[in-house]
């Protein structure tokens, strides 16, 4: 049975949660709210297990729609935002105020277009990626100022939606591309493989597993949730198939910690967690030799307890922000447009079933 969900309700309407990076072992979360016509917000909140409850540690005024957020890792106080009002879109660098709710603009980061996405390097703290619609670059960040260093675009009739940067390698990064996902060197910016068609119209999200270098998860429209390897990218059907949301799936995310461990956010107002122990034994050449939906004899029981482990539905509105604690590894977040964020536990069984 899963544990009973915590829950925080901003006066907002949102988009965008995402994990700070772990520092002393605590669990926080960073939001962003996106109202047209009211003071909109960055709040910074942390869990507090002794209580078991969520606790708004600051929130600060921001002046624009917040798309998208990223903090810089160790120094909570500065993150990037991708921003939209009236409009006219963006994406800045901010330094928090240590007191109060004002934040000091440190650099404006020049684009084209809308800005999708910005993600802060997690193996570089003076390294930055923005997702465009139609651009992907990376940016050098300094005291006072940030720099484009290269750009890169998605191709005809194309465009980018959001990114996954590769979690040992800084040279790679999946990028969500129209209905496919491309693998960029962002180092040189070029593209160096794909799939083509990864989902049916449109491919929402994409997450790196944590313990297999190639192996990587992706969310569509087609309410499907699709996993793939970066060695067979040439292959027409993905390693693995899951189905479980009724509408499009929005958010996927790989446990940072156990790659059997899961998550998916759809627009059906649901979160899943999924349990896959066989597909995480796939390591090496043998997952060629297995196309999806064939089992072999050695395989068939382990595969058949590859799925959903439980369905969440706390939420009444369209899941948009999904995270996992950056500490515990039994604990995530998501939230839903109308600004309600649900704190919930891995299931216990499944905690157990990975442990034992």
């Amino acid at each position: 049975m899963a544990a009973e969900a915590i829950t925080f309700s901003l006066t907002l309407p949102s988009r965008t949660l995402r994990a700070v990076p772990a520092g002393d072992g605590v669990t926080q979360w960073i939001v962003g709210t996106t109202s047209l016509r009211e003071e909109n917000e960055v709040k910074l909140l942390e869990y507090d297990p002794a209580h078991d409850q969520l606790v708004a540690k600051a929130s600060w005024v921001h002046p624009e729609e917040v798309w998208d957020i990223s903090c810089c890792p160790g120094h909570t106080g500065t993150f990037v935002t991708a921003h939209a009002k009236v409009g006219v879109y963006g994406a800045t660098l901010w330094q928090a105020s240590d007191s109060g709710r004002q934040l000091s603009r440190v650099a404006d980061l020049k684009h084209e277009g809308v800005v999708r996405r910005v993600l802060w390097s997690q193996h570089n703290t003076g390294q930055l990626l923005t997702v465009e619609e139609g651009a992907l670059r990376t940016w050098s960040v300094g005291d006072a100022a940030v720099q484009q260093t290269a750009c890169g675009a998605p191709g005809e009739l194309e465009q980018f939606w959001t990114a996954a940067p590769h979690p040992r390698d800084p040279q790679l990064a999946l990028v969500a591309a129209g209905p496919g996902v491309q693998l960029w060197d962002v180092q040189a910016m070029k593209q160096v493989g794909g799939i083509e068609v990864a989902h049916r119209m449109r491919t929402w999200d994409v997450s790196w597993a944590p313990g297999n270098e190639h192996r990587f998860v992706t969310g569509g429209d087609d309410c499907k949730l699709r996993f793939w390897d970066t060695r067979m990218l040439s292959r027409p059907e993905a390693l693995q198939e899951m189905s479980g949301h009724s509408h499009w799936v929005w958010g996927v995310a790989y446990s940072p910690f156990h790659e059997q461990l899961l998550l998916s956010s759809s627009t059906d107002t649901t979160v899943n967690v999924w349990y896959a122990p066989a597909l995480a034994k796939l390591k090496g050449p043998e997952a060629k030799q297995q196309p999806m939906g064939v089992k072999s004899s050695s395989q068939s029981s382990l595969r058949d307890a590859d799925g959903k482990a439980h369905t969440y539905d706390e939420h009444e509105d369209s899941v948009y922000g999904l995270a996992w604690s950056a500490s515990d590894p039994w604990l995530f977040a998501s939230m839903s447009y109308d600004g309600r964020l649900v704190v919930n536990k891995v299931p216990k069984n499944i905690k157990y079933k990975i442990l034992i």
